[in-house]
């Protein structure tokens, strides 16, 4: 994946790698999401929930993003500034595009619950 590749980059830029384990707030969404499941909801339920997690995890990625973007322009590290920047359209993108499709699921689920006025 082409998001991999820029942070890799941008790590050796930065004189250290990435960091191989998930962080406390990704190991809380996912546990959240275990949790969730377990009460055994509908799959519709599921999914709603699935998308909403997915969008919480890439506004985190996108502020982390933001981080090292401004690391990259402070250390002067252009190509850095350039790989760094196109990730963050890119998920701005995706989260833009996952929340329409949340809220078109969110319209569906919700469609045989609301009643005619």
């Amino acid at each position: 994946m082409q998001w991999n590749h820029n942070i890799n980059s941008c790590a050796k830029a930065f004189g250290t790698s990435p960091l191989s384990t998930r962080s406390d707030t990704v190991e809380g969404m996912y546990g959240r999401f275990e949790s969730f499941v377990r009460t055994n909801p509908s799959i519709d339920l599921v999914d709603q929930f699935a998308v909403d997690t997915l969008i919480q995890f890439l506004y985190l990625t996108i502020a982390a993003h933001k981080t090292l973007f401004d690391w990259a322009v402070l250390m002067s590290e252009g190509q850095c500034v350039q790989h760094l920047h196109t990730n963050l359209v890119q998920k701005q993108e995706t989260v833009a595009e996952i929340e329409r499709y949340g809220h078109e699921l969110g319209v569906r689920l919700l469609a045989p619950v609301a009643r005619p006025a």
